[in-house]
């Protein structure tokens, strides 16, 4: 992180020289970064903190039969890392409504594809983790109590950077901040030293948050400025 952040700053101001510079320049990639940071440390939280609690509460072994739970079921948002990060680069082209169609249509099929991954994912390890780690069979269960949740965030997941993009970083922190205050619903669960209860708590939150993103994205501003991405070739 550190040394990304001191070959990071030199680009900024390389890129930035090749600007007409205008007053609040630098202000402004701030508070957009800052905004971007809330909602990344939210998200983040409520990605991990259930993992964290149970190292606190639970036995070594129902924490390692959980986080391989967990690990088997973030398989699912590799699709959709890939389709958030094409939905952020607008290529400097199209209008805000053409780009807002073109967001819909990757949310669409992105919850299609974590549909049908979570269900191959889901049959995949019933059928081979009790034949290759039979000291994690817990894990089957906890897999299909967390893939509901996990497929929800897929598309939600590209609604958030589309929403980012589009200029929604308010609601993109604002969300951030919903996702951190949710986590915390992870510790009654967690403190009961059950897996299973943590789990579908963090089902639960995650369909919460995915409806909710997917919500605001839907009622947001279609005329929200649509940023032109920083080619790599100008870096």
């Amino acid at each position: 992180m550190a040394l990304s952040t001191v070959v990071g700053v030199p680009s900024f101001y390389r890129i930035m020289g090749t600007l007409t510079p205008r007053r609040g320049d630098l202000r402004a990639v701030l508070q957009v970064s800052g905004y971007a940071h809330v909602s990344a440390v939210g998200f983040q939280a409520l990605y991990r903190l259930d993992v964290i609690l149970l190292s606190v509460f639970a036995s070594r072994s129902a924490l390692g039969v959980y986080s391989v739970a967990v690990a088997a079921v973030a398989l699912v948002w590799s699709v959709a890392e890939a389709f958030a990060l094409r939905v952020f680069a607008s290529d400097g082209t199209g209008d805000a409504h053409s780009l807002r169609d073109r967001d819909w249509r990757f949310i669409k099929l992105n919850a299609l594809v974590s549909l049908i991954a979570g269900v191959v994912l889901g049959i995949g390890v019933t059928f081979a983790l009790p034949a290759i780690l039979p000291a994690y069979n817990g894990a089957v269960v906890l897999i299909w109590l967390l893939l509901p949740g996990v497929i929800a965030q897929g598309p939600a997941r590209v609604a958030l950077a589309s929403l980012q993009r589009m200029g929604g970083e308010r609601w993109a922190a604002l969300l951030g901040l919903v996702a951190l205050v949710s986590s915390s619903l992870y510790i009654p669960s967690a403190a009961s030293q059950s897996s299973a209860r943590v789990a579908m708590v963090s089902s639960l939150v995650y369909v919460f948050l995915a409806a909710l993103t997917l919500l605001i994205w839907k009622s947001s501003n279609t005329t929200m400025r649509p940023t032109r991405p920083v080619e790599v070739s100008e870096i």
